[in-house]
C-alpha cells in the first residue's frame, strides 16, 4: 500500500496546502517585482514616505504630541511605526519600505490561510487572484492590516463570540473608520441570538477595543483633539476623481453647462460641486443606500443569514460605492471578503459572475491608478475630463462595482434563505457547524 492509498484525505490536504503556499509565494514575488517598477512606485510610495516620517518622529521624540498636521488615526499610527522598529536605522527609507512590504506579505499569507481553513474550497485561490489584480498598492498601504482584523472579527462573530468579535472590530475601527459601519449588523445578530445581554457585551467590547488603542495613544503623548482632527481631515476632502461621483458629477456638470472646478485639498486631487446647493449633502449620500441594504439584511430569516459574510460584503460595498472620496486601495475592503461568501448566500454561478466583475474592476483600477493616473488628472485640470478615454474607463470601473452591489444584495430581497437548493443546504449546515 503506497502513501496515497494509506493516508487518502490527508495526502490531498497536504497537496492543497503545498499548492497554496507556492501560489502565495508566486503572487508575492509578482507583487514585489511590480512594487519596484518606477511606473508603480512613483505614485504609490507617496504615502509610505509620510508613514516613515510619522514613525521616525515618534521613535525619536517618544511622543505623538510632537507630530504636526497628522491625518492618521491612532491604530494606523501604531501600525506604520512597527516597520520602523525592524531596521536599525528608522531613517533608512529603503529598509523601512522593505519591512513594510514584508509585513504586508505576511498578512496576505495569513488571510489566504484563514480563507483555506474557514472558507469554501475556492476561497484562498480567489483571494490570491484578487490580490494580484489589486496590484502592488496592497504593499504600500495598510489595507491588509484592517482587512485581517475585519476577517477575524467576522469569524468570531459568526461563532457567537460577541465580546472577542467586537473588541477586534473596535481595534480595526481605531485604524480605519469603515469597520464602524458593521457594528449595527453585529448588534442586530447578537440581539437575535441572545437578547439584550449579548448586545451589552457587543457594545462594551467594541468600546473597549477602540478605547485600548486610543488610551495607549494618549499615554504616548497623543491628544483627543489630534485624533479628532485626523477624522475631520478626511471629511474636508473634495470629491475625488477616482470614485463613482468623480465620473457622474462631471457628466451632470456638462449637461448643465458648468465647468469642472478642481479644488485639490488634503492630499486628494478633487473638485467642488455647488449646483443646487448639493455640495454639503454629498458627504451623506451613502447613508440611504447603506440603510436600505441594512434593513434588507436584517429582515432575512433565519437569523443566521445576518451573520453571513455575504451581508458584510454587501454592506461594506454599499458604504464604499457612494463615497465622495474613493481611493483605489479601498476596493480591497470588499475584495478580501468576496471569496468567503458561501453558497447559501450566492449560488456558484452568481458568485463566479461576482468574482469576474470584481476581478475586472480591480484590474481596471490598477490600469487607471497608478499606470494612467497622470492622464486622468491632466484631463480634469484642463477642464475637459470627458475627452480622455481614461475618464470613461474609470467610470466603467465604478459602474462594475455598482453592479457587484446589486448582485450581492439580491439574495436579501427574499424574506427567507433559498434553502431548497441542496447545494445551499449543505453549505449552510457546514458553515454553522464548523469549530473555530
Amino acid at each position: 500500500m503506497n502513501f496515497k492509498e494509506r493516508f487518502g484525505g490527508s495526502y490531498q490536504s497536504l497537496k492543497t496546502t503545498v499548492a497554496l503556499c507556492l501560489g502565495t509565494v508566486l503572487v508575492s514575488v509578482i507583487l514585489l517585482d511590480c512594487a519596484h517598477q518606477p511606473q508603480w512606485r512613483g505614485h504609490l510610495q507617496a504615502d509610505t514616505v509620510i508613514y516613515q516620517k510619522r514613525a521616525c518622529a515618534f521613535l525619536e521624540s517618544h511622543s505623538w504630541g510632537k507630530i504636526p498636521d497628522n491625518e492618521y488615526q491612532p491604530g494606523a499610527l501604531w501600525w506604520v511605526t512597527l516597520p520602523a522598529i525592524i531596521p536599525l536605522d528608522c531613517r533608512n527609507y529603503e529598509a523601512y519600505l522593505t519591512a513594510f512590504w514584508l509585513l504586508n506579505l505576511l498578512l496576505l499569507g495569513a488571510l489566504a490561510a484563514l480563507a483555506r481553513k474557514f472558507g469554501p474550497p475556492e476561497a484562498p485561490w480567489m483571494l490570491l487572484v484578487l490580490a494580484l489584480a489589486s496590484g502592488p498598492i496592497l504593499l504600500y498601504r495598510f489595507e491588509l492590516t484592517v482587512s485581517m482584523m475585519v476577517m477575524a472579527a467576522w469569524l468570531l462573530w459568526e461563532r457567537r463570540l460577541w465580546w472577542s468579535s467586537s473588541i477586534m472590530l473596535g481595534v480595526a475601527t481605531s485604524t480605519k473608520v469603515y469597520p464602524l459601519v458593521l457594528l449595527p449588523l453585529v448588534v442586530c445578530k447578537a440581539y437575535r441570538e441572545e437578547g439584550i445581554k449579548a448586545v451589552i457585551h457587543t457594545v462594551t467590547g467594541f468600546v473597549f477595543g477602540l478605547g485600548v488603542v486610543l488610551g495607549v495613544y494618549l499615554c504616548a503623548g497623543g491628544t483627543l483633539s489630534a485624533a479628532y482632527s485626523a477624522l475631520i481631515f478626511h471629511k474636508h476632502k473634495p470629491i475625488g476623481v477616482d470614485g463613482l461621483m468623480g465620473g457622474v458629477i462631471p457628466l451632470l456638470e456638462a449637461i448643465l453647462g458648468m465647468p469642472v472646478k478642481m479644488t485639490p485639498q488634503n492630499s486628494i486631487h478633487g473638485f467642488a460641486f455647488d449646483a443646487f446647493c448639493l455640495g454639503p449633502l454629498l458627504d451623506w449620500v451613502w447613508i440611504p443606500i447603506y440603510l436600505g441594504c441594512f434593513f434588507l439584511m436584517i429582515r432575512r430569516r433565519p437569523s443566521g443569514a445576518v451573520a453571513s459574510v455575504g451581508a458584510v460584503f454587501a454592506l461594506l460595498l454599499a458604504f464604499l460605492v457612494m463615497q465622495k472620496t474613493y481611493t483605489p486601495q479601498y476596493s480591497w475592503w470588499v475584495a478580501s471578503l468576496m471569496p468567503m461568501i458561501p453558497a447559501d448566500w450566492l449560488s456558484k454561478s452568481r458568485k463566479t459572475t461576482l468574482f469576474m466583475i470584481a476581478l475586472l474592476a480591480l484590474i481596471l483600477g490598477q490600469v487607471i491608478y497608478p499606470l494612467h493616473y497622470q492622464e486622468l488628472l491632466d484631463s480634469f485640470y484642463n477642464g475637459h475630463p470627458m475627452r480622455s478615454p481614461v475618464f470613461w474607463l474609470n467610470l466603467f470601473k465604478n459602474v462594475l462595482w455598482l453592479i457587484a452591489l446589486l448582485i450581492a444584495v439580491r439574495p436579501a430581497l427574499s424574506a427567507r434563505i433559498s434553502a431548497t437548493h441542496p447545494e445551499m443546504q449543505a453549505a449552510t449546515k457546514k458553515r454553522f457547524t464548523k469549530d473555530l
